[in-house]
């Protein structure tokens, strides 16, 4: 789940061992190789603050035993996730495109000039 103020991860506990953690893993491309471990959580959700508005972020996550025995990551493809933009950047955004509008100018002129 996302907001503009950032991304919360959950997943399922580690079946296996009671001892284990997750490592999560961020990139800006669907690409394994180009993540970087942004966390380390014993429980099943992880809060990332540090994001952009506006930017889609990849995530991958894989448990590690305390003996530090990694096992697979929960996929080939990270889960893609959009950081939506803030209200106030969305109206910011759209009141910039209105204005270069013909609805603008539209909307500009009174109600009886305009019929």
């Amino acid at each position: 789940m996302a907001t503009y103020l950032g991304v919360t991860l959950t997943w399922n506990a580690a079946r296996k061992h009671s001892s284990t953690y997750a490592e999560l893993y961020r990139s800006e491309t669907d690409l394994f190789s180009t993540a970087t471990l942004v966390g380390r959580d014993q429980g099943t959700q992880f809060g990332d603050r540090s994001v952009q508005q506006g930017v889609t972020y990849y995530y991958w996550v894989r448990f590690v035993t305390n003996g530090g025995v990694e096992g697979p990551l929960q996929s080939t493809s990270g889960a893609a996730v959009t950081v939506p933009l803030s209200s106030e950047a969305l109206l910011e955004d759209l009141s910039g495109h209105i204005k270069q509008s013909h609805l603008h100018e539209t909307l500009s002129t009174g109600i009886d000039t305009a019929r």
